[in-house]
């Protein structure tokens, strides 16, 4: 005798699903593995436009413009970076020099008043 609940198409609905999901969690899982055991050959791989382009087009005029120009923005990139960082520090410095002297004022004006805390 069967059970006609699990013949119904509710329950066909959520095997699939359970199945889905199941899919999706392996699909994140490889993901992540190949992620894992790829991150070293990140630098290697920076020829392989220029090399893609070389050999698309045969052209070894714009294989190096290719190349170059990737080279100048990931240095302007860098440098960006840099100056962004700098700003950075600047302004903390900035705010912990406001600090100190805000400190400083707060304790002579305590004094002044005296007032212990």
């Amino acid at each position: 005798m069967k059970i006609k609940a699990f013949n119904s198409p509710l329950s066909c609905i959520l095997k699939c699903i359970g199945f889905l999901l199941t899919v999706i969690n392996k699909k994140i899982i490889f993901a992540l593995v190949f992620v894992v055991f790829l991150n070293g050959c990140v630098q290697s791989t920076a020829m392989l436009g220029p090399a893609y382009t070389f050999s698309s087009s045969g052209n070894v005029l714009q294989t190096g413009l290719s190349y170059g120009s990737n080279k100048v923005y990931t240095k302007y990139k860098e440098e960006k970076n840099a100056k962004e960082l700098q700003e950075t520090m600047k302004v903390k410095k900035r705010n912990h020099e406001l600090k100190n002297l805000l400190k400083a004022q707060i304790t002579k004006t305590r004094k002044k008043l005296k007032i212990t805390n």
